[in-house]
C-alpha cells in the first residue's frame, strides 16, 4: 500500500498543481492587476500552443475581473486553470476527458455569474447575455468535438459539416433553456445547477451522435441521469412565486 501511495505521488504533476494554486489564489489575495499579468506569464510561459486553449482561458479572465473574490471561488479558478494547462501542454493523459470537465467548470462558473446578476423579469440586457452566453458555448462545444488529438476522424468534410449542425442546434437549444431558467422562481445556485445538468447530457450525448455510433442504451441511460438530478434539484429547491 504505500509503495503504491508513493507512486501514485510520484505521478502528481506537481508544477501543474502549484501554477494552478498559483493562478486560483493569487487572484485571491492579490490586486487584480497584478494577478492578471501572473496569469499571462503562467499560461503564456512557456510558449507552447497558446491559441489551443485560448478561449477558456480568456473566459476565466473575464469570470475573475467579474466575480467577486471567495475562497470557494478561488479553488474553482485553480481547478479550470489546472485543466486549461493540463490539456494545452499535453500534461494530463486523458486529456478528452479534462477538455470535458473544463468547458462544464465554465458552464458552471457562467451560469453562476448570469443567474446571480440577473433577476427573473427579463429585459434587453436579460436576453443579450443568454445569447451571447450561448454562442460561447457553441464555440467551446465545437473545440472540444474537432480536439484533434483525439478525433483526427472529426476533420472529414461530412462529419465536420455535422459537428457545426450539431453544435449550432445545441447552442440553441441552450439559449432557450437560459430563458427558461431565468423566469423559473428558483435561487440562482439551483438554476445553476440545473444548466449543468443539460450541459452535461449534451457532452455525453452529442459528440457520440457526430461519430455516428450514438446507442440508445447510451441515450436512455444519460436522459433517466439526468432527469433524476433534476428532479432531486427541483424538489430540494425553494420556490419564490
Amino acid at each position: 500500500m504505500a509503495t503504491k501511495l508513493k507512486s501514485t505521488i510520484r505521478r502528481i504533476p506537481w508544477s501543474l498543481v502549484l501554477r494552478a494554486g498559483i493562478f486560483g489564489f493569487g487572484w485571491f489575495l492579490l490586486p487584480y492587476e497584478i494577478f492578471f499579468l501572473g496569469a499571462l506569464y503562467l499560461y503564456f510561459i512557456p510558449m507552447f500552443q497558446p491559441r489551443k486553449l485560448a478561449l477558456p482561458f480568456f473566459l476565466l479572465l473575464l469570470f475573475s475581473y467579474i466575480e467577486t473574490p471567495s475562497l470557494w471561488s478561488a479553488i474553482l479558478m485553480s481547478a479550470a486553470f489546472y485543466l486549461v494547462l493540463g490539456v494545452k501542454d499535453l500534461i494530463l493523459i486523458d486529456r478528452v476527458s479534462a477538455y470535458e470537465l473544463l468547458i462544464l467548470l465554465i458552464v458552471f462558473l457562467g451560469g453562476f455569474q448570469l443567474f446571480s446578476s440577473l433577476d427573473s423579469s427579463v429585459g434587453a440586457y436579460g436576453l443579450l447575455v443568454p445569447i451571447i452566453w450561448s454562442g460561447v458555448f457553441f464555440f467551446l462545444f465545437r473545440n472540444f468535438l474537432y480536439y484533434p488529438e483525439d478525433s483526427p476522424s472529426f476533420f472529414g468534410g461530412v462529419l465536420r459539416e455535422r459537428g457545426i449542425w450539431v453544435g449550432a442546434i445545441a447552442s440553441f437549444l441552450f439559449w432557450q433553456y437560459l430563458l427558461f431558467l431565468l423566469v423559473l422562481p428558483l435561487n440562482f445556485f439551483y438554476q445553476t445547477a440545473l444548466l449543468f445538468i443539460v450541459a452535461l447530457l449534451f457532452f455525453e450525448i452529442l459528440p457520440y451522435y457526430v461519430r455516428g455510433n450514438l446507442s440508445r442504451e447510451r441515450i436512455l441511460a444519460n436522459l433517466s441521469v439526468s432527469f433524476f438530478l433534476s428532479l432531486c434539484v427541483v424538489t430540494s429547491a425553494s420556490w419564490s412565486f
